[in-house]
């Protein structure tokens, strides 16, 4: 990502989290000391060169969204127990809902069709995968979950800052956990 995709996010998750946090006083205790921070702190370089590999429990709100095929294509962030925040452009000419599943928890872009299967009959399927050999540090599971709604705003009545912005409704609300906790 860009420094100026960056500036971005932040801004709109900023927005979002405000307007969200109108609706959703009862998980208020429970997230005073942790919405927002990160699982685990270490020190932030100025520059990063060549990038450097997220540590489970760093960025606990950051999620995969994966198509059907079980490919990442995008990313978002988790903004309270039933939705995610993301960019409206993952969806340019693509049907919105029924082929992609969030993937919560970790920080690696692999696979885990044997692990994140669908249910055939399109029943809401969330299921913890037992990828220990893979995600050797990690206290909890990696959970995916189905799509259930995507809203995109209408493209004319949007203030700048605001075309590139999808919010998604995921079919079942996920426990919060050291790894994944919502961004604000």
């Amino acid at each position: 990502m860009t420094p100026r995709q960056i500036s971005f996010m932040l801004i709109v998750s900023t927005f979002v989290a405000g307007v969200c946090s109108r609706y959703t006083n009862r998980d208020k205790d429970d997230l005073k000391k942790t919405c927002g921070q990160r699982g685990t702190q270490d020190t932030v370089s100025e520059r990063i060169i060549n990038g450097t590999e997220a540590t489970p429990g760093h960025w606990p709100w950051m999620v995969g969204l994966y198509t059907a095929e079980d490919r990442f294509y995008c990313g978002g962030v988790l903004i309270s127990r039933q939705f995610v925040l993301t960019a409206a452009h993952c969806y340019r000419n693509k049907n919105t809902t029924g082929f992609l599943s969030v993937r919560l928890g970790t920080t690696k872009r692999t696979n885990y069709t044997l692990h994140c299967q669908r249910n055939t009959e399109k029943k809401v399927h969330l299921e913890k995968s037992n990828t220990t050999a893979i995600h050797e540090d990690l206290e909890d599971q990696v959970i995916c979950i189905e799509v259930d709604n995507v809203c995109i705003p209408p493209q004319d009545n949007c203030t700048l800052f605001m075309k590139d912005i999808a919010l998604l409704k995921l079919k079942e609300p996920v426990n919060f956990t050291t790894y994944i906790r919502p961004i604000c």
